[in-house]
């Protein structure tokens, strides 16, 4: 009777760190996924640049935060999960499933999005994840 106890103890006991093993490595994947997402969101851009300037000057600053100010050209929010927010100059800022963020701004207004720069080439730059600034919010393009 004590070995199947015992045994029995020793099944659960394995059994508990398996399931808090697999727990932890789950946490860490979720975790480092939304890590970019936190970063948009509360980290400090490593420059701040117009518009006009990103394709010319942006180069060095792929996968980096950037903070980048342009009139919108477009914003299309028709694909669900894929809200797009368009500056002059060809760029693309993704605004993900923030479609009411996106949607609060209208062809023509002057914004300032944040994001990571994914891609930059004259004519096609593209933030992403990105989100917009609150307007108040320091920039200074000599940053």
């Amino acid at each position: 009777m004590k070995q199947v106890i015992a045994r029995q103890y020793h099944l659960l006991r394995h059994t508990s760190l398996n399931i808090l093993a697999m727990a932890l490595g789950l946490s860490s994947v979720v975790l480092s996924s939304c890590w970019k997402g936190w970063d948009v969101d509360y980290g400090k851009p490593v420059a701040h640049l117009q518009a006009a300037d990103l394709a010319s000057k942006g180069t060095p600053f792929v996968d980096q935060l950037v903070a980048v100010r342009g009139k919108v050209t477009t914003v299309d929010t028709s694909v669900a999960g894929k809200a797009l927010v368009h500056l002059e100059g060809g760029i693309t800022c993704d605004f993900g499933r923030l479609d009411v963020m996106a949607k609060s701004h209208s062809t023509g207004d002057e914004i300032t999005v944040q994001g990571f720069l994914a891609r930059c080439t004259p004519g096609d730059c593209v933030l992403s994840p990105s989100i917009a600034r609150d307007p108040k919010a320091p920039f200074s393009p000599d940053h």
